[in-house]
């Protein structure tokens, strides 16, 4: 019974200080990875995916590492696993790692448990009789952190001598690390801590690319084989299998350098539909100040994002379809963008084609519309969509029809044609309105004029 609980107590120590290191990965991504014996220790991929485990674009280089080993299990003289109540875990000195150190990192963890760690005794054999049901994954990532931080274990890992190189496996159903610590510090628990920074792979352009974060440091125990009682399993990656030296990494994986791979295009039409050509439009970036209106070139038939521009030089900043006179629209009045990052963005039409009316007296009806390019972070497909802005379509020129797929723009040759219920109406008193005024400052200048003739 007493070597039940022992083991009952090694098991739940060893779950949760697995924690430091392992996600929500399914037990079925652990269940069917191979186990290791003696002082291997291996990392699997729950996604089986190599990119996680490689720095550069050879395939056949691994991520570094650096290792820190915490805790032996306790050995008789004969050099077989043992079982004894008083010492299964003992903490190993070899790099750097303390009593005290270890008792710090234990109140980290424990800090709003309540749990009163010994001042005394071996802290890793208080470990080893702990109860799985009452710390959770965030406890022990405060001990990992806390014992990583200690001056003694980073001396240690400032050495060349911590450097451990694992073996990249990419055949089969498991693709993995794989470290062999016969030479490091034999079998117990280890800390393994990636030494690599991001590593990004796809086609720059094609929507996005996947980058790949640092392995999450992980504490990992080599597997226990006992010789006595058939009892010597113990779990120490938190996912109900037994401690057979392999982990599940853990590790952020993000889609990056996103950008609008694919066509993005609207419409510029006169009032019965019929693409136009001439028609100039600017875009700039919302929320940015000063305004920055991007610039671009055209090539096979798309437009390409360059750079950005101050609104000094806006003008410098007008879509081009034609690449030569600032034509933004082509001759079936398609506008096509490409490339871009994501973001909200204005589009303002600045100029209507010759022939069409860009204004009403000191008024303009140029529309501007707005387009959102986004991603949710989950895959490496871009999206995209036109949208409507407050008070940016006064007169009802933009169409946005297919969920915001695409939009029309329509010029017109007189205010007749305007597409808005009552623009033209409202155009009109607008003009009158426009007319009246002028009448008046004509009148009341005559008027001053009529009056300084009389008193001269």
């Amino acid at each position: 019974m007493r070597m039940k609980k022992l083991f009952a107590g090694l098991a739940a120590a060893a779950t949760l200080l697995s924690g430091l290191a392992l996600g929500a990965a399914p037990a079925s991504a652990i269940d069917n990875t191979p186990s290791l014996s003696g002082a291997l220790l291996g990392i699997y991929s729950a996604e089986n995916d190599k990119n996680q485990f490689i720095i550069n674009d050879n395939p056949t280089t691994p991520r570094e590492f650096k290792y820190v080993k915490v805790a032996d299990y306790k050995t008789d003289t004969t050099g077989n696993q043992t079982i004894n109540s008083n010492t299964f875990l003992i903490v190993n000195s070899d790099t750097g790692v303390t009593a005290d150190a270890v008792r710090t990192a234990l109140n980290a963890a424990f800090s709003n448990k309540g749990v009163v760690v010994p001042t005394s005794g071996d802290p890793m054999t208080w470990v080893g009789q702990l109860d799985a049901t009452s710390f959770g994954k965030a406890d022990w990532k405060a001990f990992n952190t806390s014992l990583l931080a200690d001056a003694s274990v980073q001396t240690w890992l400032g050495n060349n001598n911590s450097n451990v190189t694992p073996t990249l496996n990419t055949t089969g159903d498991n693709v993995s690390l794989e470290f062999n610590m016969a030479d490091k510090g034999g079998v117990g628990l280890y800390i393994l801590v990636d030494q690599s920074g991001d590593y990004t792979v796809g086609a720059t352009g094609e929507n996005c690319q996947w980058k790949y974060g640092k392995i999450d440091p992980i504490l990992i125990g080599t597997h226990l084989d006992m010789t006595t009682n058939g009892e010597g399993s113990i779990v120490i990656k938190g996912l109900s299998t037994v401690a057979s030296g392999v982990a599940i990494q853990k590790q952020t994986k993000q889609p990056d350098n996103c950008t609008s791979g694919t066509d993005i295009e609207f419409q510029k039409t006169d009032s019965n539909g019929i693409g136009l050509g001439g028609a100039k439009f600017r875009m700039y970036k919302q929320g940015t100040s000063p305004v920055e209106y991007l610039t671009f070139q055209f090539a096979d038939g798309k437009y390409s994002h360059l750079a950005t521009t101050t609104e000094a030089n806006a003008d410098t900043a007008v879509l081009t379809s034609s690449g030569t006179d600032g034509v933004s629209a082509n001759g079936n009045g398609s506008v096509k963008l490409s490339g871009l990052p994501l973001g909200e963005y204005v589009i303002e039409e600045i100029a209507a084609p010759s022939g069409y009316i860009g204004g009403i007296g000191s008024m303009s009806i140029l529309p501007k519309f707005k387009l959102t390019v986004s991603n949710d972070r989950t895959s490496t497909t871009v999206t995209y969509k036109f949208e409507k802005i407050d008070g940016g379509d006064s007169q009802g020129l933009v169409t946005i029809p297919n969920g915001g797929q695409t939009a029309t723009v329509v010029n017109v040759k007189s205010i007749t044609e305007l597409p808005k219920t009552g623009a033209a109406g409202t155009a009109i008193f607008t003009v009158i309105a426009v007319l009246i005024a002028g009448a008046a400052v004509t009148v009341y200048l005559k008027s001053r004029a009529t009056k300084r003739q009389l008193m001269a």
